[in-house]
């Protein structure tokens, strides 16, 4: 089954590119430092939790913006 809606296809478009050309890029450049930054919502976080050890191996930092604009990590 198959998830619907304009927000899967939003999600698709946009984290697919993404995380591709993070992997041309490592691989061009094995010293480039590579860093998703996030929202600070709950979805994101959770996402990021569960996805977190995957992202450490592919070396991605992760870093969440508050609405203030302060930044976590």
């Amino acid at each position: 089954m198959r998830p619907k809606g304009p927000d899967h296809n939003h999600r698709l478009g946009i984290g697919l590119p993404w995380a591709l050309s993070s992997f041309i890029l490592k691989r061009e450049d094995p010293n480039a430092e590579l860093v998703l930054v996030l929202p600070e919502f709950d979805q994101y976080r959770n996402m990021y939790l569960k996805a977190k050890w995957a992202l450490k191996r592919l070396g991605i930092a992760v870093m969440f913006v508050k609405e203030d604009g302060k930044v976590s990590v």
